[in-house]
């Protein structure tokens, strides 16, 4: 069995493709949004943030021999989870990591040099926003605190665009930010739409997660470009996941090579 630590909105083409091929798949969610979406497909969904010894745990109740590590590319902790729990248990790990920014083409940074900032990290961006009126962040609802404890003032000069999800929207009003400065829509978003926003709510730095493509980046930068305002962008972590692919076909192929050299092994023995 194939255990898929979804999070991101490829997860369900990956499974789609794992279902086509006849593979048994159990995924994994942490959010009912995620479980909803999932469940539907007609496959055991655990909504569950699992760590190690959880994944170690289900390795050997589900007997899996792979699991595919679907998740958003900042979610740090979920990925080195999955990694030592593959190594302990002896089991294939694969990265499906979606396409960077850097792998944008070189015309669209090209056309504003100067208004394409980056941050290593939360911390470093939340100081590097001080120097901005009004701000945008687009980062999720994790990290805001890096933001408020940073920024003076901020109650007036942040604001927010998060998941329409009751768990996010509620840790954002417990840091104290007000329903006038929360946008809660399900995105990812167009360029229209990016740009409608930038200019209602006055927007003079956009601030944004290395989310790629299919996270809606390109589209921000696109519509920050058209207004003239600079984007800062927050750099992926660094991780040795060792085994990456970008593709659902790529993914198969992996897939096949690996259940093949298992298959090879256990008659050799």
């Amino acid at each position: 069995m194939i255990l898929v630590l979804a999070g991101t909105g490829e997860s369900r083409e990956i499974i789609g493709a794992l279902k086509k091929c006849s593979y048994p798949v159990l995924a994994s969610v942490v959010t009912d949004y995620g479980y909803d979406l999932l469940n539907s497909m007609g496959i055991k969904v655990i909504k569950q943030r699992l760590d190690r010894e959880m994944m170690v745990a289900q390795i050997e109740k589900n007997k899996l021999t792979i699991i595919i590590d679907a998740t958003h590319p900042f979610a740090r902790e979920a990925s080195l989870n999955a990694l030592a729990a593959c190594r302990q248990a002896g089991i294939s790990y694969i990265r499906f990591e979606r396409q960077g920014v850097e792998e944008i083409p070189a015309a669209v940074e090209a056309d504003h040099p100067k208004k394409l900032l980056l941050a290593a990290d939360f911390r470093e961006a939340a100081r590097i926003a001080a120097d901005y009126q009004k701000i945008l962040l687009t980062i999720g609802s994790k990290n805001l605190h890096y933001f408020t404890e940073e920024i003076s003032n901020w109650q007036e000069r942040l604001i927010i665009r998060i998941l329409s999800d009751w768990p996010f929207v509620k840790r954002a009003r417990e840091l104290g930010f007000s329903p006038a400065n929360i946008i809660a829509m399900q995105g990812p978003f167009s360029r229209q739409m990016n740009r409608l926003i930038l200019k209602e709510y006055q927007v003079n730095l956009l601030v944004c997660k290395d989310s790629g493509e299919r996270g809606g980046l390109n589209s921000r930068l696109a519509a920050a470009e058209q207004l003239n305002i600079p984007v800062l962008l927050i750099k992926r972590p660094v991780l040795d996941y060792q085994l990456v692919v970008r593709s659902a076909p790529q993914l198969l192929r992996v897939i096949k090579v690996i259940t093949e050299k298992t298959r090879a092994g256990g008659e050799n023995n």
